[in-house]
């Protein structure tokens, strides 16, 4: 029986809680994250984990993003509008 090639040289990992916090800190460090980056970033975590909670992650983006910068993250993410506009 042979096996698929894909399925031989790709290893998929489910990230934890832990995993998406540090995606977003690293993020947030940049003061010029494109909107259209984290919404990508926040389609492909939802692909790899249905339990992954875009709004839970843009809260942490938000705050770590503030945090850092001292002021607020100054566009829309995460949300349904948001990954169409910069889709």
């Amino acid at each position: 029986m042979t096996t698929h090639p894909i399925s031989n040289k790709y290893l998929f990992i489910m990230f934890s809680r832990q995993h998406y916090q540090r995606i977003a800190e690293n993020l947030a460090d940049n003061s010029e994250v494109h909107p259209r980056t984290i919404e990508i970033i926040i389609w492909s975590f939802k692909c790899d984990n249905p339990r992954f909670s875009a709004g839970r992650f843009v809260e942490y983006f938000r705050n770590e993003y503030l945090e850092s910068h001292g002021f607020e993250y100054p566009y829309e993410v995460g949300t349904e509008e948001s990954s169409r506009l910069w889709a």
